[in-house]
């Protein structure tokens, strides 16, 4: 094991936090190491250190118990109640009504006649001999046609 992975594996060693086969790699670098040697003699001064000061505050038992007797009971009170399932099942029978709803208005089809009859209607606007309906090109013939047809009198 280099030396560079044995000291990045270092904090991880002094945590506890290696396997055991990588803890035992570990341990056996740092029997050879003497640099990654006096690192974990000086992590684990600190740690000491830290333990022994006022910062690390060590739990008392029945705190503890307390914990995990609420954490326990959050988890068993956190259980569906017995309408839990009808209530899903109300929303799923809702779900699916609406999109049989949707599904039967759109597979309809559009009436026939009404797409005949516009697209028929379009046709006759289009037809060239209904674009003039006074065939004439007097005057006196087609000036009193756009009578009451159209609010000004536009030149014949």
């Amino acid at each position: 094991m280099g030396c560079k992975l044995g000291r990045n594996l270092l904090h991880a060693y002094l945590d506890g936090e290696l396997s055991l086969e990588r803890a035992l790699d570990v341990e056996e670098h740092l029997a050879i190491c003497q640099s990654c040697s006096s690192e974990e003699s000086y992590g684990r001064g600190v740690r000491a250190a830290i333990q022994r000061s006022n910062l690390f505050y060590q739990m008392p038992e029945s705190l503890e118990e307390k914990v995990f007797i609420l954490a326990a009971g959050e988890r068993l009170s956190k259980r569906p109640s017995r309408y839990h399932h009808w209530i899903w099942a109300l929303a799923g029978a809702g779900v699916t009504a609406i999109l049989l709803v949707i599904f039967f208005t759109m597979s309809q089809p559009v009436a026939v006649s009404s797409v005949q009859d516009v697209v028929a209607n379009h046709i006759r606007s289009l037809m060239l001999n209904h674009l003039t309906d006074v065939v004439s090109s007097e005057r006196h013939n087609a000036k009193p046609w756009f009578n009451g047809k159209v609010e000004f009198a536009p030149p014949v």
